[in-house]
């Protein structure tokens, strides 16, 4: 049985003791998001707000579902943080529910043949596992219609949110710096190889796609990208609640796409995309990372196999196709820049020019100066077959 819950929301802060003052994500100044390989993130948030001198109530609206509240950091000039709490609880039909148990609602009926509805106040007796309904004369389970909460219950929002009490010295408006760490932010690499067999020479692209999980979104942000391993101890926060199906954006022109800058910093990399970006809630989006042409590989073919140790070899050899590797190096030709973790993709172009693909593999973390070998596959028209000429057992009691 599927419930419909229509809630009409009345909200009243006038006159209310120690109002809260909304400092919603529209209101923002900047926005910037530094993000992990390990689904980990860094968000610098700034926003302004009228304050009065001394203790105001500020809501943070537009913070990630994901964040880690022992993380926040919150400042200003002329501020201190007397208090900071992370409200959770978002509007539901199921949370809304539950948080109106033991309180009257409207059960909305609505006549078969002539359409009109009518409504009868019941009591939330349980949300738990289905709706229980007191009535005046009756007690029911399941929903025969359609729920009218007629109120909002308190700590419920639209998104979660944070709240803040702090300290202001003077009246007036203040820039803030909000900075927390979120999980629910991850990015990983990919590349594309399209290889030119008779020139002995391959085109690399590089693509970093970024993907957003934290229930909100983020629009217009300065992104960075960071390359290498950084530890964790804290734990991860729950994942947030299911949604629309993901989307993928990819790079429309990556040719043209300006490359990002690098920077060194301590043991990793630091990739500055050179334009905002926004990324929607359960998105995943690419963006350009590198591209080098006409870089120089060596093609050759590899066949491994363990040799007998304990016995000589026995039966006929059956003949194998040896691994198909290409190897080229890391250095100014490929970009010059080190290479993150990511699967690479092979293509060439047939003799009417169309692309084909040859196959994939991993492209593991490649200081500048290292080779980088990828095995796109096996070799169709080479094999390989074992002959076992000897055997001697040594050292053996």
């Amino acid at each position: 049985m599927r419930l419909l819950i229509a809630a009409l929301f009345v909200v009243c802060t006038a006159g209310s003791v120690g109002a809260e003052t909304l400092v919603s994500a529209s209101g923002r100044t900047a926005l910037s998001l530094t993000v992990y390989g390990n689904g980990l993130a860094l968000v610098d948030d700034r926003r302004s707000a009228d304050l009065n001198a001394g203790a105001n109530r500020l809501t943070l609206a537009g913070v990630s579902r994901r964040m880690i509240p022992a993380s926040v950091v919150l400042t200003g000039d002329g501020l201190s943080v007397l208090e900071l709490d992370y409200d959770f609880d978002v509007i539901t039909p199921q949370e809304l529910l539950r948080r109106s148990v033991g309180r009257t609602i409207g059960v909305v009926r609505t006549h078969p043949t002539t359409g009109e509805d009518t409504v009868e106040p019941a009591t939330v007796l349980s949300a738990e596992q289905g709706v229980v309904l007191r009535y005046r004369d009756r007690i029911e389970t399941g929903v025969p219609g359609r729920l009218v909460v007629n109120d909002l219950p308190s700590g419920l929002n639209p998104t979660p949110t944070l709240t803040a009490t702090v300290g202001a010295d003077s009246d007036g408006r203040r820039d803030m710096v909000l900075g927390y760490l979120t999980d629910g932010l991850s990015w990983s690499a990919d590349y594309a190889a399209v290889v030119d067999n008779d020139a002995g020479t391959l085109r690399l692209d590089g693509r970093a796609t970024v993907t957003n999980t934290t229930g909100v979104d983020f629009e217009d942000a300065a992104l960075a990208l960071v390359a290498g391993d950084v530890r964790r101890v804290s734990a991860t926060p729950p994942l947030a609640p299911k949604g629309a199906a993901m989307v993928r954006t990819m790079a429309a022109d990556a040719e043209a796409a300006p490359m990002p800058t690098r920077e060194a910093l301590a043991d990793l990399h630091v990739y500055r995309l050179p334009r905002p970006v926004t990324l929607a809630d359960r998105q995943s989006k690419q963006v350009a990372l590198l591209s080098a042409d006409d870089v120089p590989f060596v093609r050759t073919y590899v066949s491994e196999s363990g040799a007998a140790v304990f016995h000589p070899a026995r039966g006929t050899s059956q003949p194998t196709h040896p691994e198909v590797r290409l190897t080229f190096a890391n250095d100014e030709m490929a970009g010059d820049q080190p290479l993150p973790d990511g699967v690479a993709r092979l293509y060439t172009r047939d003799a009417g020019g169309s692309l084909r693909f040859l196959g994939e593999d991993t492209v593991s973390r490649t200081p500048v100066g290292e080779d980088v070998t990828l095995n796109p596959g096996r070799a169709f028209d080479v094999t390989v077959e074992r002959t076992q000429t000897d055997f001697r057992r040594a050292g053996l009691p």
